[in-house]
């Protein structure tokens, strides 16, 4: 699948959801307690042929996020988004890409929202809530991958659209 990586400032993303209508909503830190329920909501939220294959597998995924196989979390902006106790929503960061060495940002492996839980302005509140974590801690920018074949929605190029985010220049 091509895939391209994107590029955003910190400071338009901390500005993109000024009017949250997810106050009924709990984010908190990702945890290994939040491992089951983030691995189904992982494996319901990915397209078929992309991610995990079934729950083992991605229980599989989450244990590698979790040892750091991707990289180290930022914890205060690795989150998980709860409506009561349903884990609805998860972005996972890490402090440098593991795929683009010469990255010098924080890196967004994961970004998902349960299908019938989006629309809600979910993954907006959880990639701002990232920006600003990513901020506190003195970044200027952070990155993520996206994949132009059935990886990445049409919303979620929207989202990335309207956060200002752009295809990282390639190198001549």
């Amino acid at each position: 699948m091509p895939k391209s990586t994107l590029i955003g400032n910190l400071a338009n993303l901390a500005r993109l959801d000024r009017q949250s209508s997810n106050r009924q909503m709990n984010f908190e830190p990702l945890h290994r307690r939040h491992r089951q329920q983030v691995a189904e909501l992982y494996l319901a939220s990915c397209p078929p042929n992309v991610g995990a294959t079934d729950l083992d597998d991605a229980l599989t995924e989450m244990d590698a996020t979790y040892a750091g196989d991707f990289g180290e979390l930022i914890t205060d902006a690795s989150l998980v988004a709860l409506r009561g106790e349903q884990a609805v929503g998860s972005i996972q960061v890490v402090r440098r890409s593991p795929w683009d060495p010469d990255l010098d940002c924080p890196f967004i492996i994961e970004l998902f929202v349960r299908p019938d839980a989006r629309g809600h302005g979910i993954a907006r509140t959880l990639l701002t809530r990232a920006a600003l974590a990513c901020q506190r801690l003195g970044e200027m920018q952070i990155a993520l991958r996206t994949s132009d074949e059935g990886g990445t929605s049409q919303a979620a190029f929207h989202l990335y659209d309207q956060a200002g985010m752009l295809p990282r220049p390639t190198a001549k």
